[in-house]
């Protein structure tokens, strides 16, 4: 599965997203509920609710489910880091 170019094309175009848009969550589902913070917001730092950086037109999740058809394998995204020059120490 990994070594598809359908594959790692969707792990850059997801890397180029969270570098672009700095999700904080991978669903609205983990965003915890004593944020107290509107459905709308919570979509808004939901990396599979995010429109997706390459086609506006539909979001990072509905992305997913495309290459899920392509490709006829359940990939599912669990994590994912952010780095960024100059924070921290």
């Amino acid at each position: 599965m990994a070594r598809t170019d359908d594959f790692v094309q969707f792990c850059k175009d997801v890397a180029m997203h969270i570098t672009a848009f700095a999700p904080q969550y991978v669903s609205v589902e983990d965003v915890p509920n004593d944020e107290g913070l509107s459905d709308k917001q919570k979509q808004d730092i939901a990396l599979l609710e995010q429109k997706f950086a390459k086609d506006s037109s539909v979001t990072v999740g509905q992305h997913l489910q495309t290459l899920i058809g392509k490709t006829g394998e359940n990939v599912v995204v669990r994590r994912f880091s952010r780095f960024t020059v100059g924070e921290g120490n």
